[in-house]
């Protein structure tokens, strides 16, 4: 499984976190970056970093889902993750895509492809899901 993969400029948005190559002899190194309104007025200059591998984003993984308050919840081989009465499945496709059904007292209320940490958190907040359960 890749851990990180290099976004498309339709992925970004405010909020949207992402990693960017430094390469200088103060501070060379991959560092975080989270997409604000100066950076989404700057998209047309991100664009041509995209065509070289010196941005990135992590790949959704179960970490990121815990870290957005989902509880895991191991039934059968499967891992699932729970915040009250939504449930969160995560699969990986044949594309290595993340896909998640996401339901709420086990009617499904998203099913879809979620690439990372940020685009979840933005559905979450669609679905009015909060980290505490509220």
């Amino acid at each position: 499984m890749d851990k990180y993969y290099t976004p498309t400029i339709d992925e970004f948005h405010v909020g949207f976190e992402y990693e960017y190559l430094r390469l200088n002899d103060t501070n060379t190194g991959w560092n975080t970056k989270v997409c604000d309104i100066d950076t989404m007025k700057a998209l047309e200059s991100i664009k041509k970093y995209l065509k070289h591998p010196i941005i990135r984003v992590k790949s959704l993984d179960k970490d990121d889902i815990e870290d957005l308050g989902w509880k895991t919840n191991i039934i059968e081989n499967i891992i699932e993750f729970r915040i009250e009465l939504y449930t969160l499945i995560l699969y990986t496709t044949i594309d290595r895509d993340r896909m998640i059904v996401i339901n709420y007292s086990s009617e499904p209320i998203f099913i879809g492809i979620i690439r990372n940490k940020s685009e979840l958190k933005q559905l979450m907040t669609q679905l009015n899901i909060k980290k505490d359960g509220s």
